[in-house]
């Protein structure tokens, strides 16, 4: 639920259970102290749930996660690096919005078992503004207006050849 640790300075550990599924709003707001969380089967993040969780500087992101919230799960924490699961259906419209300390995420290729086409949503990595380089996927095929917006810290981008759309602003820097 919302705020549900939101001020525990010293929280420095958590175990979620395998039927948490949503993460609410500022859930781990605030706990400076918690340098992991495993999300396994969490399906939702909603917004700011990590905000303030500066030990927190690396995140899984399980293959159950479809939605997040529109201001961004991960604003105001200090997340460098990210790994997406292999097997998740698309990346999720604002996934690491506004998460301006991520420096490198790895996307993986589509899992042979989907059949739709590989998506990156909008906003996926909007304002990432310490986001490097990035390498997209072959499996992927659309990538949603503003997916890598903002992304002013770019060396390097691969779009692959199956990319067929790449909505409005969606590489703006």
């Amino acid at each position: 639920s919302s705020l549900a640790f939101a001020g525990c300075t010293k929280l420095a550990s958590v175990t979620l259970g395998e039927k948490v599924k949503t993460i609410g709003g500022n859930a781990f707001a605030n706990c400076p102290y918690l340098p992991s969380i495993d999300l396994k089967n969490v399906s939702s993040l909603s917004d700011y749930v990590f905000n303030g969780c500066t030990s927190l500087t690396s995140i899984t992101i399980p293959k159950t996660l479809t939605s997040c919230g529109s201001t961004g799960s991960f604003k105001g924490s200090s997340i460098k690096t990210a790994v997406i699961e292999k097997g998740i259906a698309h990346i999720p419209a604002y996934l690491f919005y506004n998460c301006t300390t991520l420096e490198s995420v790895t996307i993986p290729e589509k899992d042979d078992t989907l059949l739709d086409g590989y998506k990156i949503y909008s906003n996926a990595f909007c304002n990432c503004t310490a986001l490097k380089n990035v390498t997209i996927p072959q499996s992927v095929t659309q990538i949603y207006s503003s997916a890598f917006y903002d992304c002013k810290s770019f060396t390097k981008v691969t779009i692959p050849n199956n990319v067929t759309e790449i909505s409005g602003k969606g590489f703006r820097v």
